[in-house]
């Protein structure tokens, strides 16, 4: 039983984010009745998922103070595999639904984007945010270079459910790991600051797919590969100052999305485009956040401190596949920014110099993290997940930057 309280509140921080926070929502105006009954039913939740609620008595001998076990792993915290994810809002506030597992106050998705210094993107990505659907998401900015606030809060304006996070000079994995603890949505897409897109409806047609296919637990919105071929795949030579040619540690074979081979089938469902792939590039990357929780989120290995994160969506999409979970593309008709060769890890001769070098040294270390796995066994599991889907093929036209949904 979860008595009223006052005073000190002691919890596990991990365990209070994953179960989705306490709801008061229903409480606004102030009504203490309302919000003693949220934090009842916040108790409840603990307890539901396997998790201890104590009380501990300050006046109490330690000798007579009973601690309560909360696990360390809290594997009872996250869904079963086969339970459906708050997907469906509400028409009074685009919420989640009421009968949710993790209670009637989770949002039907959110997006997170790690911002560094790139000021010309702020009203544009603003915009996007306003235009994105469903309603109601949560929007969670990371400003690493702790910059342009006030330019920001201008373009932000009056738009719900935004949290802008000043966790300055972490860099992009640890950028979008601690945006990904700030959300209680099981749909986490995650953008960068140079990301331009003109579909509104892109994290409603991920959440569609996540539905069609509930054994997959990540999926990109740009490019994929398969990684089927039998050699190594070598850059050549490029008119770019600091560019490096030479093997890039990863084996060659199709590619789909941007700038690559269209795909040829749609989910029959929701009409959507769609493929499974080995891996896929940021971004977007839209997660199942229990999952991503589950999973020990993005690598922070991928990026040392001063370097970029390239190859940390590799590495996550053969992490899924290692352990049982499944990798899509899709198409979310995203593209860069004008201003994003001149900017980043494209800002300098010395700049492309590392990244080169972090592009090569990430993929030689997937497979000292997979051995026996990554190509040899990895590469086939997306080749068969694709042969036992039923896809349709895609029968409307298709441009280069192809429309949403065709059906």
């Amino acid at each position: 039983m979860c008595e009223a309280v006052s005073g000190l509140i002691c919890g596990v921080a991990s365990a209070f984010l994953a179960s989705g926070l306490i709801d008061t929502s229903s409480a606004c105006p102030e009504d203490a009745a309302k919000e003693m009954k949220a934090w009842e039913a916040f108790c409840s939740g603990l307890w539901k998922h396997g998790l201890a609620v104590a009380a501990l008595d300050w006046e109490a001998l330690p000798a007579d103070t009973e601690r309560a076990h909360i696990s360390a792993i809290l594997r009872n915290l996250w869904p079963a595999e086969n339970s459906a994810t708050c997907l469906e809002t509400t028409s009074e506030s685009g919420r989640g639904r009421a009968d949710c597992p993790h209670g009637p106050d989770v949002p039907p998705g959110a997006m997170g984007v790690q911002y560094f210094k790139r000021g010309r993107n702020v009203k544009g990505l603003s915009s996007s945010f306003r235009k994105a659907t469903p309603k109601g998401m949560d929007v969670l900015i990371n400003d690493d270079s702790m910059t342009e606030h006030n330019q920001w809060l201008d373009a932000l304006g009056d738009l719900p459910n935004v949290l802008l996070v000043h966790s300055p000079n972490i860099h992009e994995i640890r950028g979008y790991n601690r945006l990904g603890k700030l959300t209680n949505a099981e749909l986490v897409g995650f953008m960068q600051d140079d990301d331009n897109t003109e579909n509104p409806g892109w994290m409603q047609s991920a959440a569609e797919l996540f539905k069609s296919f509930p054994k997959m637990a990540l999926l990109g919105g740009r490019a994929g590969r398969m990684d089927t071929g039998k050699v190594m795949e070598v850059k050549g030579k490029r008119k770019i100052p600091g560019y490096m040619p030479g093997p890039l540690w990863q084996n060659d074979g199709p590619k789909y999305g941007w700038k690559f081979t269209r795909m040829t089938e749609m989910d029959p469902r929701s009409g959507v485009p769609f493929t499974y792939v080995y891996k896929v590039n940021a971004s977007p990357l839209v997660v199942k956040r229990s999952v991503f929780l589950q999973l020990g989120m993005f690598h922070k290995g991928y990026s040392c401190l001063g370097m970029s994160g390239i190859s940390f969506d590799f590495e996550y999409s053969v992490r899924n596949w290692k352990y049982g979970h499944r990798v899509g593309l899709f198409y979310s008709s995203f593209s860069d920014f004008d201003n994003s060769r001149s900017s980043g890890t494209w800002k300098s001769v010395n700049a492309v110099k590392n990244r080169m070098v972090t592009w090569r040294r990430n993929n030689l270390m997937i497979y000292y993290m997979y051995p026996n796995f990554h190509h040899r066994v990895g590469t086939q599991l997306p080749v068969e997940a694709n042969k036992e889907t039923r896809l349709t093929k895609i029968s409307c036209s298709m441009k280069r930057n192809p429309t949403f949904k065709c059906k």
